[in-house]
């Protein structure tokens, strides 16, 4: 990365409470720059992580944009009324008269990029703030952050997501051409940011963190017999599956930016999912890669030892045979609080 973070200034946003360092940092890319980062500091007395959101300078921009700092007055009184966000959480908002249309902002845990760029002290490492424009924290909503980050970071040639926002793109997800073509424009969902998913040949990994294994467990028992479980980025993943509305074979994202636009065949790699079609029934197991995701239907009894392993905390593999494609395996897999989901 070249060039070094410079200091710019400190913003009060609410006085006596929170204030806003800003530096000038690099941002890298297919097209290199500079870009502004806003850290908070204050927050976190009010049980709230601190926050980071990074915008990409404009050539001869010399004053850096104010939206950041109503968003973070905002999360500062809603805050002191109790309500905090958290990794895997969003905001949607009305877009504003003036500026980039905003629709919203996402909120991730902060990548080392950002935990080395950012000095903010704090007990607990930062948020990174992702803001979405117009219509696409819509698609968020309804078809996963996964799916909406990942055409992001393929578009910005940043694995997995850009971590900077670019005030100048175009808006990049569709929520008409997504419940068009997807097959989740007409499933029910349920978000699940705690859950990771995995392919690797047939073996499908769901890697939840032990402590949120209860309130996925809760999720699922109030879920129809089919539901899209809408999982967090997989951070941890060099390749993850990318899908736009018309693409007919699957496509791989890497983190050496290059897709693979042909069929992506068993065992050639380990590849993130963005969703989960999820069921169970009578019959035998089966499961196939869809979209940017998988389907997978589960046999009654193997059901009921994937509710009982997963209220346990036990980690286990199922193998399933199935009438298409084919024998796969099933595996549940428990991470602790401090296993590493970034690379």
């Amino acid at each position: 990365m070249s060039g070094e973070p410079k200091r710019v200034g400190v913003v009060d946003v609410v006085p006596n409470a929170v204030r806003v360092q800003i530096d000038d940092v690099p941002v890298l890319g297919r097209s290199s720059g500079r870009g502004w980062l806003y850290a908070t500091r204050g927050l976190e007395a009010f049980d709230q992580q601190e926050l980071v959101l990074v915008v990409r300078k404009l050539p001869g921009e010399v004053r850096p944009p104010d939206f950041p700092y109503t968003l973070f007055a905002t999360i500062h009184r809603e805050a002191v009324e109790g309500r905090t966000v958290e990794a895997g959480g969003l905001t949607k908002i009305d877009p504003p008269p003036h500026g980039p249309a905003l629709g919203g902002f996402l909120y991730e845990a902060a990548p080392p990029i950002i935990r080395a760029l950012a000095t903010t002290v704090g007990r607990r490492p930062p948020l990174l703030v992702v803001p979405l424009l117009a219509g696409e924290i819509d698609v968020a909503l309804q078809f996963g952050r996964s799916r909406v980050l990942t055409v992001l970071g393929h578009e910005a040639g940043c694995h997995p997501f850009p971590w900077w926002f670019d005030s100048t793109r175009r808006p990049l997800l569709d929520l008409a051409a997504q419940r068009a073509h997807s097959i989740l424009g007409k499933s029910a969902i349920m978000h699940t940011p705690y859950l990771t998913l995995r392919l690797k040949g047939l073996r499908l990994t769901l890697s939840v963190d032990v402590e949120s294994r209860r309130r996925m467990l809760r999720t699922l028992s109030t879920a129809p017999d089919i539901v899209a479980l809408l999982p967090g980025v997989p951070f941890a993943e060099e390749n993850i599956y990318l899908w736009r509305p018309g693409q007919n074979e699957p496509v791989v994202y890497t983190s050496r930016y290059v897709e693979n636009s042909g069929p992506v065949l068993p065992g050639d790699m380990a590849i993130g999912l963005n969703f989960l079609m999820l069921g169970h029934w009578a019959g035998k197991g089966i499961g196939n890669q869809k979209e940017d995701g998988f389907m997978a239907l589960l046999p009654e009894p193997v059901w009921r030892e994937f509710l009982t392993n997963l209220d346990a905390g036990r980690s286990k593999v199922w193998w399933l045979v199935g009438d298409t494609p084919g024998p796969w395996e099933l595996e549940l897999r428990m991470r602790s609080g401090g296993d590493a989901e970034q690379r």
